[in-house]
């Protein structure tokens, strides 16, 4: 009988002898360990990639003004200043207890 491409119920190709229909497991687990190691690589190479562009910065970029920047920095230096004054005063100062 000619035309078809199925070969009995288990849905193997025509091409696949008997001989490796019965031996499949080493050749199954060969398969499955070259396809892990593609993924992995493949899920290696992604990782690498995202990296290098930044996905997986801890901080992120600073999107702010020089403007914003700098008021930022002025109010620090002026908060520095009033912590520093607040040092001085004697209800702030702790004495030897």
């Amino acid at each position: 009988m000619a035309g078809s491409l199925l070969d009995g119920d288990d849905f193997s190709s025509i091409g696949v002898s008997k001989a490796a229909k019965k031996g499949r497991g080493p050749t199954d687990n060969a398969m499955k360990a070259k396809i892990a190691v593609i993924v992995v690589c493949l899920g290696g190479a992604g990782y690498l990639i995202a990296r290098q562009n930044g996905m997986f910065d801890s901080k992120p970029k600073d999107t702010r003004t020089h403007e914003e920047i700098q008021s930022d920095e002025e109010e620090f230096q002026r908060q520095q200043k009033m912590h520093e004054e607040m040092q001085k005063l004697p209800q702030y100062q702790m004495g030897d207890a």
